[in-house]
């Protein structure tokens, strides 16, 4: 036998408590029904997109399985400042939207001394290169004028320290030479 429907303004408070963090068996308490009833009407919006899924809207890389995001500087700013503070981890869970085993590896790390202010500040200048190179590779131009840029940025690689600034290793550099070399040509 099926339970009973669930009403309009049930489906709003189920919504709203689920946003506010509530568990399924606190809002199954409050509507007078089951975790499971909870959980079941949960799928049931999610399928008919009342309910948003966890990973829409999230490019690939962010999502739950896919290639792992990297901290950012400002990240790990704000983590070691916390962590300073006094923050329990999952308050810095929440406050950065980072997972609980993330953020107790940095903060594992900033214990062993692995990760200081000063190496902060190398992965601030290594993102501010990566940032200005990825402007100067301006997508919108026409063809002719990212051919001559590509050649340019290619010209820096093979020639300076531009690998070393923006943090990649010599294999990567090659790699990537060689990539610059077909796309050029």
């Amino acid at each position: 036998m099926l339970g009973k429907h669930f009403t309009s303004i049930e489906d709003e408070t189920l919504i709203n408590k689920l946003n506010s963090g509530y568990s399924y068996n606190q809002i199954g308490k409050l509507l007078n029904r089951t975790r499971y009833s909870i959980a079941s009407h949960i799928k049931i919006l999610k399928k008919n997109n009342v309910i948003p899924k966890p990973n829409e809207g999230l490019p690939k890389t962010h999502r739950k399985g896919g290639a792992r995001r990297t901290v950012s500087s400002t990240e790990m700013k704000k983590i070691m400042e916390m962590y300073h503070k006094g923050y329990e981890l999952r308050e810095m869970e929440k406050e950065t939207g980072r997972s609980y085993t993330c953020i107790w590896y940095i903060i594992d790390k900033i214990k062993n001394g692995r990760i200081t202010t000063e190496s902060i500040k190398q992965l601030e200048n290594r993102e501010v290169a990566r940032e200005k190179i990825t402007k100067e590779i301006a997508i919108g131009k026409p063809k002719e004028t990212r051919g001559n840029e590509l050649a340019s940025i290619l010209q820096k690689l093979e020639t300076s320290d531009l690998a070393e600034v923006i943090g990649i290793s010599p294999r990567h550099k090659e790699m990537l030479i060689e990539i610059l070399h077909k796309v050029i040509v």
